[in-house]
């Protein structure tokens, strides 16, 4: 499990220029600490596991619309026209 976190970071450093990529990482991280989160609880905490899947699907709805608005203003995908 750690070695999956290590690489969506790893990875997240890798692609810093392509703002899908670096989206796919996060989901990956995301996925990581819920798959941690369900490993670790003792208890059937499943309101506390639900409630974190739903703000992982409202975080990444909310990255693909911000890709989606930057490709069409920056007519690209990458995040280097937003460094200059």
């Amino acid at each position: 499990m750690k070695s999956l976190i290590l690489m969506s970071m790893l990875s997240m450093l890798w692609w810093r220029n392509h703002i899908l990529m670096m989206l796919m990482s996060l989901e990956l991280l995301l996925l990581c600490s819920m798959l941690m989160m369900i490993n670790s609880s003792p208890n059937n905490s499943s309101f506390i596991l639900v409630l974190f899947l739903a703000m992982s699907v409202l975080l990444a709805s909310m990255g693909l619309s911000m890709l989606v608005n930057m490709a069409r203003t920056h007519m690209s995908s990458l995040s280097l026209p937003l460094i200059n």
